[in-house]
């Protein structure tokens, strides 16, 4: 979806939802979006009676309860911040990203400047807590780079569960975090999935390579891929056409590590860093995939 098609003021989960979709978070950014709804609701005139009021407005807009802890020993009919803290701590995080267009739009309606406020902390947050979401002009929340990006990545991730790729993984979702900051640090995420890839590439073939280059792809991987598709002549073809891509792909990479390593380098342009970790998140996958064959 491009940038500048993309609906305004829509709550996240009616524009990128898909079904059983994995969506990163922390507590810690959970914790910091509850005391911001307890900073501004002390703030504002009546703060207690809006609470209740944007209860029922994310009830009635997202269908999803902000209720009592299960601990909770009060009256029911109270409200307590310990709803908004239990809330925002445990429902699921498309609801939680739902509820912030919500918040936002009743401020808008019924506390002007508190809502531009509310705004900027959020993305505050989103930008400190690398959470990979934006929140527009509108209040309406989406992904910091583009879905398609996040359904990759994601899927990598996913296929990087098994313990034996936790190095791999960690490399990897340090890329992505150095990416989705207010100022992402664009070679910082260039090299680390590489090493994401080259520490994949080690699990496969063993203590054969020290660091991945052409050479070694050659000898090691490029035999290692031919031989997983067997006697299929045409996905044998293809598949070496891609290692061709995996070869460039690392030349680039060395390209950077060697500029890095002298201190005379410029930031990886942001556009490039993107379709580089995009293109790494697929090797990723592949390799995977192959491996656990």
């Amino acid at each position: 979806m491009e940038e500048d098609s993309l609906p305004t003021g829509q709550r996240f989960s009616q524009v990128y939802l898909r079904p059983n979709e994995v969506l990163r978070d922390t507590g810690r950014g959970r914790k910091r979006i509850s005391a911001l709804f307890e900073e501004i609701t002390d703030r504002i005139t009546s703060g207690h009676e809006i609470s209740i009021i944007i209860k029922k407005e994310i009830k009635k807009d997202i269908g999803v309860e902000v209720s009592n802890p299960p601990n909770y020993r009060g009256p029911p009919y109270l409200y307590t911040q310990d709803q908004y803290n239990n809330f925002f701590e445990y429902i699921e995080v498309e609801h939680l990203l739902d509820s912030i267009t919500v918040i936002y739009k009743f401020l808008c309606s019924h506390r002007p400047k508190t809502h531009i406020y509310f705004r900027e902390e959020v993305s505050k947050i989103f930008s400190e807590e690398c959470w990979s979401y934006t929140i527009d002009e509108d209040g309406g929340v989406h992904y910091a780079i583009d879905e398609q990006f996040e359904y990759s990545t994601q899927a990598t991730i996913y296929s990087l569960q098994s313990k034996k790729f936790a190095s791999v993984r960690s490399n990897f979702e340090d890329a992505l975090n150095h990416l989705d900051t207010h100022k992402p640090k664009t070679t910082e995420a260039v090299l680390l999935v590489f090493l994401a890839v080259e520490g994949m590439a080690k699990l496969w073939v063993g203590n054969k390579i020290s660091r991945l280059g052409i050479k070694e792809i050659q000898k090691y991987i490029r035999p290692k891929i031919e031989a997983a598709y067997g006697a299929d002549a045409n996905a044998t073809k293809a598949a070496m056409l891609l290692v061709n891509g995996i070869e460039a792909w690392t030349n680039t990479a060395n390209q950077y590590r060697h500029a890095q390593e002298s201190e005379e380098h410029s930031p990886t342009p942001r556009d490039l860093a993107i379709a580089f970790v995009s293109q790494g998140a697929s090797y990723l996958r592949w390799m995977a995939g192959l491996m656990e064959k």
